[in-house]
Protein backbone atom coordinates (compact mmCIF):
# COMPACT_ATOMS: atom_id res chain seq x y z
CA UNK A 1 0.00 0.00 0.00
CA UNK A 2 2.75 2.62 0.83
CA UNK A 3 4.15 1.88 -2.58
CA UNK A 4 0.78 3.90 -3.73
CA UNK A 5 1.37 6.94 -1.31
CA UNK A 6 1.70 9.80 -3.82
CA UNK A 7 2.88 11.80 -0.72
CA UNK A 8 3.80 11.20 3.04
CA UNK A 9 3.20 14.40 6.12
CA UNK A 10 3.74 14.62 9.28
CA UNK A 11 1.03 15.79 11.53
CA UNK A 12 0.55 17.00 15.10
CA UNK A 13 -0.53 14.08 15.95
CA UNK A 14 0.77 10.89 13.48
CA UNK A 15 1.12 11.06 9.61
CA UNK A 16 -1.19 11.71 6.59
CA UNK A 17 -0.68 10.15 3.04
CA UNK A 18 -1.98 11.05 -0.10
CA UNK A 19 -3.71 8.76 -2.71
CA UNK A 20 -4.96 8.98 -5.82
CA UNK A 21 -8.72 9.11 -5.56
CA UNK A 22 -8.62 5.92 -8.28
CA UNK A 23 -11.84 3.40 -6.91
CA UNK A 24 -9.50 0.42 -7.02
CA UNK A 25 -6.80 2.45 -4.41
CA UNK A 26 -9.68 3.70 -2.29
CA UNK A 27 -11.25 0.16 -2.22
CA UNK A 28 -7.66 -1.40 -1.42
CA UNK A 29 -6.65 1.35 1.11
CA UNK A 30 -10.15 1.16 3.11
CA UNK A 31 -9.35 -3.24 3.51
CA UNK A 32 -5.93 -1.83 4.63
CA UNK A 33 -7.67 0.44 6.73
CA UNK A 34 -9.44 -2.29 8.10
CA UNK A 35 -6.12 -4.45 8.93
CA UNK A 36 -4.45 -2.25 10.57
CA UNK A 37 -7.25 -1.67 13.13
CA UNK A 38 -6.84 -4.86 13.93
CA UNK A 39 -3.23 -4.69 14.71
CA UNK A 40 -3.29 -1.38 16.17
CA UNK A 41 -6.26 -0.36 18.15
CA UNK A 42 -4.70 2.40 20.01
CA UNK A 43 -4.21 4.27 16.33
CA UNK A 44 -6.97 6.54 15.48
CA UNK A 45 -7.82 5.88 11.49
CA UNK A 46 -9.36 8.35 8.89
CA UNK A 47 -10.14 8.49 4.94
CA UNK A 48 -10.88 11.70 3.94
CA UNK A 49 -12.20 12.34 0.24
CA UNK A 50 -10.93 16.19 -1.09
CA UNK A 51 -13.89 17.95 -3.43
CA UNK A 52 -14.40 17.52 -6.78
CA UNK A 53 -12.12 14.14 -7.45
CA UNK A 54 -9.44 15.43 -5.42
CA UNK A 55 -6.91 13.14 -3.74
CA UNK A 56 -7.72 10.88 -0.73
CA UNK A 57 -6.00 11.17 2.52
CA UNK A 58 -5.23 8.33 5.06
CA UNK A 59 -4.45 9.39 8.38
CA UNK A 60 -2.97 7.55 11.21
CA UNK A 61 -3.45 9.69 14.78
CA UNK A 62 -3.15 8.96 17.99
CA UNK A 63 -2.22 10.24 21.65
CA UNK A 64 0.89 10.28 23.08
CA UNK A 65 3.83 8.61 21.80
CA UNK A 66 1.86 7.35 18.82
CA UNK A 67 3.73 9.59 16.52
CA UNK A 68 7.11 7.66 17.59
CA UNK A 69 5.40 4.42 17.18
CA UNK A 70 4.69 5.63 13.36
CA UNK A 71 8.16 6.72 13.37
CA UNK A 72 9.92 3.51 14.12
CA UNK A 73 7.31 1.58 12.14
CA UNK A 74 9.33 3.26 9.55
CA UNK A 75 7.02 6.41 8.45
CA UNK A 76 8.31 9.71 7.34
CA UNK A 77 7.65 12.72 5.50
CA UNK A 78 7.72 12.52 1.78
CA UNK A 79 7.13 15.18 -0.88
CA UNK A 80 4.72 14.98 -3.30
CA UNK A 81 5.47 12.54 -6.46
Amino acid sequence: MAAQFREVRETSDGYAACLDPDPATVRDSFEWLLLERRCCPFLRLDLSFEPADGPVWFHWRGGLGVKEFLSAAGFKARPRQ
